[in-house]
């Protein structure tokens, strides 16, 4: 998971199997927030449907809708659910590895 790694700041590993992670520093939320509306909007490939991105357009329509507005925010959210993405793509590309041995 990205929160093992402490790639996302304020974002602590669970304490369990079944926990959530620790509540994400307040400057975080709004991104995960849009990150969370946009997740089942995958971009997938392959044969296994593999997903390999959230697509960029997901993630600035929901940025519309919410009304967040200011060009230096809603850059700095775009990269903050980009990065997101970008892990949790990794993590399911180790998943899958693993299941093919």
């Amino acid at each position: 998971m990205p929160f093992e790694k402490g790639e996302i700041k304020g974002v602590g590993p669970p304490p369990c199997e079944t926990c959530r992670p620790d509540d994400p520093y307040p400057e975080n939320r709004q991104a995960l927030e849009i990150f969370n509306l946009c997740g089942d909007e995958w971009i997938r490939a392959g044969m296994d449907g593999m997903i390999v991105a959230l697509p960029s357009s997901s993630v600035e329509s929901v940025m519309n809708i919410l009304e967040i507005t200011g060009k230096k925010r809603r850059m700095q959210i775009f990269n903050q659910v980009k990065m997101v993405s970008r892990a949790i793509v990794k993590e399911k590309a180790k998943e899958r590895d693993q299941e093919k041995k």
